[in-house]
């Protein structure tokens, strides 16, 4: 079958981006298939596309044009000529990339393990693997040899060259080696890739094919695609057919087209063969585009002009005040202040569009996360959208999960962080899916709370069942929970069985695999068989149900087929592997789309048409792309070996938003900020606003309004309820709730924040530690006051001539009995030797002044209150008996001392202790007064206050007594409530109850600093 005639040279048609590209072929087809050609002829068409997706929308287009029972033309993709077992080619069969990605992995790994570091960390490895990949498709796609790279390098190129050549080199010999070994010489895929380009081309020449063959869709960027369209355009039934070329262009801009420019890789094509704008048709036939989208190509064309001649604009300036009105019918900019407002004017636009029962729409945008987000915006109003990129594995709920035990595995036994770790993965959704979900979760808690949450916290099993049972231990009642958790680490120990039976030893990674799925399995599958009856047939585990769990299986099986690539691994190199692949890797959605919405990439959409079309992203940075710094070459370097200007993705990404402005409704969308910095708009979108508000600024501002419109409404739509600010809490309890008993340490509590008090003592509310906090200074201080007691309690007598063995021991002894980790002991133990000369030497002093009764002395006092009796309690640090007569009571601190003022108004410990000695509430002491009162600094170089140099400390006990009989009274009578930071003075630390009187709201509702 003929479609053309003779040309007598190249054949290039061209569709304009106003038209739907698919619909137009397919149209354009059938207009030049021969009325006496028989039905099958179509099927010896052969044509040509970029992608499989433009691929099959050609298909559903010249389907829906000659019947779903008619012949369809057979469709190929550029890329896949290489794997297409239809041709004859004689050369080995590529490998497969996920083979080879592991083998240079392997490779870069033990590479920069010879290096000792000075390449970089083996960590690094997988990232630098897919680097070398890259860079060795592009040498083979331009045709360079490795080994000629030398001529590349300039007389002053970095130092930083002779390192990439070695890493180049190495890896790709080690990779030839490796392959000519285990693969029977298997070619790369773009070495195959371009062989089998230049076979067909060959074939071609000795035969040319009498068939129809057209490529189409393809703007020529890529040197195989370029040599094989040339071929294409010179066949006796050849074509190429290009997407938006612009066959306008006057001779200035076309002098001037730089790799930037939209038009730059097809007018390098059409340079190749030599042909004039005139030689290159409209493939449509009696085409009549509607007028405003011929002018906005118009507007388009000329904000895209080159830079070197942009002062055309000024001769045009009345030519595009004429048509901006029309040109800017359908257009609109929507400039959100933040990632999060685009996506909901994005959704919104969207929506508008599909409540027209015929309308449809496509979202494009290379941000994939931005994509996602608008989904989620139309999934809430109930509107499904599928991303046709799909979602990174690893993002997925099985994804994470795999990626979650994987590491665990690498740090279980050794790093603080395993605890989080363990806990993350039992708390996983995808962790005991099943019925028993309720009472795995619960059991999972009684272990967080009796194992995890300490500042060492238990990690291997044994140690869990140890911590569960002193936690049992520890309080009645908890003998149920205790039970439960430890059933838990039994079930648990035996899903991860598989895991543990490696023991992080050097293992094939395929068996490593293995192990991994085998424990993610019957982690999932945690108590999914109790209550099934006897015979039922089992279900597949939970963790591989979905699209989602089937693709994520499907990533671990191939990662298997292919692990002996790798060789053998350590759970490290697997928990690196494995996040790399699910990166790697795409699920789709499980979810329906909307049959009228689309969200495409810009390459996708290259060939995709739908009535209102959104370009969102318009950011530099985002759309189009950063140029990426080659991390091998510099730009000259490049040039000088052939390879091709980083700019050459801005020209195509260019192209991609030229193509998308051809839609009958348009709207362009950026953020203002992202990520809290600030942006700039897309150069595109910079030019267009230039060039409309030199030339028509009501055009512009038509614009821009309708785009202030949709984030009006989406703002409407997402407004907070209008609440009043919170209020500073102040509870006021029953009395017979309120406490009636408290210790002197907590008495300043009661002064400076009563809601914690309430929180504390009236609903019982104790703050549970995080796990693997660094212990801080109440650790620090509960160390120094337990080295002060051992010391004491050690020379209650007569004071030893060397007293530092003493102190040495004693110091040691309180390091072990806390819980913090060595190096945390380490620090504590630095400083308290710091301070040792001080302490020893002034303590010889306090000797001479008095003798010590005791440390750590319980007391208490009980008196009267309005509503019943109250009783103080306290535990001294040490009481001395002085020579004359009283007590001299001591405070050891680690922090600042407080002043005499906050003695006197908040620090009433020493006093009330005091008071308890004055009426001999101090077990095993009689009744005296207090002489002194004396705070001992346990920090810095040491140093020693007694805040009784001014007041007497009996005038101290008496009046703090007093103070407290009026505290207690007051908050005996049921008006006084328990106010949150009534009297903080100033904040040292925030309260384990602030969040709960959500202090950050009120204080700032209330125009207050908190702590004024």
């Amino acid at each position: 079958m003929r479609l053309f005639g003779d040309a007598g040279g190249p054949r290039v048609f061209h569709i304009p981006a106003c038209a739907d590209f698919s619909a137009s072929l397919a149209k354009g087809l059938l207009a030049r298939t021969p009325e006496s050609a028989p039905p099958e002829a179509m099927a010896r068409v052969q044509i040509f596309t970029n992608t499989r997706r433009a691929a099959r929308s050609f298909s559903a287009a010249i389907r829906s044009a000659v019947g779903a029972t008619g012949f369809a033309p057979d469709i190929r993709v550029f890329g896949e000529l290489g794997a297409d077992p239809r041709l004859s080619l004689d050369a080995p069969q590529s490998v497969d990339p996920l083979v080879r990605r592991l083998r240079l992995t392997r490779i870069v790994r033990d590479i920069l393990e010879r290096a000792e570091g000075r390449l970089g960390p083996p960590s690094a490895a997988p990232a630098l693997a897919d680097l070398v990949s890259s860079m060795v498709d592009e040498l083979q796609e331009h045709q360079v040899d490795i080994e000629s790279l030398d001529a590349a390098a300039t007389e002053d190129h970095a130092a930083h060259w002779e390192i990439s050549r070695l890493v180049l080199q190495t890896a790709q010999q080690e990779w030839r080696v490796w392959a000519e070994a285990h693969l029977s010489g298997a070619l790369d895929p773009m070495d195959r890739q371009m062989r089998a380009i230049e076979a067909t081309i060959a074939a071609w020449e000795r035969s040319p094919p009498q068939h129809p063959v057209i490529a189409a869709g393809s703007t020529a960027s890529r040197p195989g695609a370029l040599r094989l369209l040339a071929a294409i355009a010179r066949l006796p039934q050849g074509a190429v057919i290009l997407p938006g070329f612009d066959p306008s262009l006057d001779a200035s801009a076309m002098a001037n087209i730089s790799a930037e420019h939209p038009q730059s890789a097809m007018r390098r094509f059409v340079d190749a063969l030599d042909m004039s704008n005139e030689e290159i048709q409209d493939w449509r036939r009696d085409a009549s585009d509607p007028e405003s989208l011929q002018l906005r190509a118009e507007l388009v064309a000329e904000s895209l002009r080159p830079a070197p001649v942009t002062d055309a604009w000024r001769a045009h300036v009345g030519r595009i005040g004429v048509i901006s009105a029309k040109a800017t019918e359908g257009l609109t900019l929507i400039e959100a202040p933040d990632a999060r407002r685009e996506a909901e004017a994005a959704a919104l636009a969207i929506r508008e569009t599909l409540s027209d029962p015929s309308a449809t729409v496509a979202l494009v945008t290379p941000d994939r996360t931005l994509a996602r987000r608008v989904a989620t915006e139309l999934s809430r109003a109930g509107v499904d959208a599928d991303d046709s990129g799909g979602r990174p594995l690893s993002l997925t709920p099985p994804g994470a999960f795999l990626n979650l035990l994987a590491d665990w595995e690498v740090d279980h036994h050794s790093s603080r962080d395993a605890a989080l770790r363990l806990l993350a993965l039992l708390k996983h959704p995808m962790c005991a899916a099943g019925a028993s979900r309720g009472g795995h979760l619960a059991a999972v808690r009684w272990m967080e709370i009796a194992a995890l949450r300490q500042s060492t916290p238990a990690t291997s099993f044994s140690a869990l069942r140890s911590a569960i049972a002193t936690w049992q231990k520890e309080r009645d009642g908890r003998k149920a929970r205790a039970e439960a958790a430890l059933a838990l680490v039994e079930r648990v120990e035996r899903a991860l069985a598989p895991i543990a039976a490696l023991q992080g030893a050097l293992t094939p990674l395929a068996d490593r695999i293995t192990a991994h799925r085998a424990a993610a399995t019957a982690l999932a599958s945690l108590g999914e068989d109790e209550g099934e009856p006897e015979g039922s047939p089992p279900l597949p585990p939970s963790l591989w149900r979905d699209a989602d769990g089937e693709a994520a299986h499907g990533a671990l099986l191939a990662l298997s087929w292919a692990a002996p690539a790798f060789g053998d691994s350590h759970p490290r190199d697997y928990a690196q592997l494995l996040s790399a692949h699910l990166a790697a890797e795409s699920a789709r959605e499980s979810v329906r789309s909307h049959p009228r919405l689309a969200i495409y990439g810009p390459l996708e959409a290259r060939m995709q048409r739908a009535d209102r079309v959104i370009l969102a992203g318009l950011d530099e940075g985002v759309w189009p792309e950063a140029p990426q710094l080659d991390p091998w070459f510099s730009r000259p370097m490049q040039r000088a070996a052939g390879l091709p200007d980083v700019e050459r993705r801005l020209g195509l990404s260019a192209h991609d938003f030229a193509q998308g402005m051809g839609a009958r409704e348009v709207v362009l969308t950026r953020a203002l900020k992202r990520d809290g910095a600030a942006t700039v708009a897309s150069r595109w979108v910079q030019r267009l606003g230039n060039l409309l508000h030199g030339a028509a600024p009501d055009a512009l501002k038509a614009v821009k309004a309708r785009g202030e419109d949709y984030l009006r409404i989406a703002s409407q739509n997402t407004v907070a309820p209008n609440t009043p600010p919170a209020r500073r809490p102040a509870p006021n309890p029953a009395i017979n709730a309120r406490p009636r008993r408290l210790s002197v340490t907590r008495i300043e509590t009661l002064i400076r924040d009563p809601y914690a008090i309430y929180a504390e003592k009236v609903l019982g509310l104790r703050a549970i530690p995080p796990i693997g906090r660094i212990p801080d200074a109440r650790e620090r201080g509960s160390a120094a006051h337990k080295a002060m007691e051992l010391f004491t309690r050690a020379n209650l007598g007569a004071y030893p001539v060397d007293p530092w063995p003493i102190w040495a021991s004693s110091v040691e002894e309180a390091l072990k009995s806390v819980d913090a980790w060595p190096a945390t002991q380490a620090l504590w133990r630095r400083r308290l030797e710091r301070v040792a000369p001080w302490f020893l030497a002034s303590e010889a002093e306090r000797r001479a002044a008095g003798r010590p009764l005791g440390v750590e002395i319980s007391g208490r006092l009980t008196f009267a209150a309005p509503e019943g009796d109250f009783t103080l309690t306290a535990k001294a640090d040490r009481i001395d008996l002085r020579s004359g007569a009283g007590y001299t009571l001591y405070d050891y601190k680690t922090g600042a001392l407080p002043s005499e003022p906050q003695v006197a108004a908040f620090a009433k410990q020493l006093p009330l202790e005091a008071a308890i000695a004055e009426a001999g509430g101090f077990e095993g002491l009689a009744a005296a007064p207090a002489a002194g009162l004396v705070y001992i600094r346990l920090g810095g170089d040491g140093d020693e206050k007694s805040v009784a140099r001014k007041t007497p400390a009996a005038e101290q006990a008496s009046s703090s007594l007093a103070q407290l009989k009026d505290l207690i009274a007051a908050y005996d009578a049921a008006a006084t409530p328990y106010l949150s930071r009534s009297r903080p003075e100033r904040i040292a630390h925030e309260s384990d109850y602030d969040h709960l009187a959500r202090v950050a709201e009120w204080s700032s509702a209330d125009g207050e600093e908190t702590g004024s």
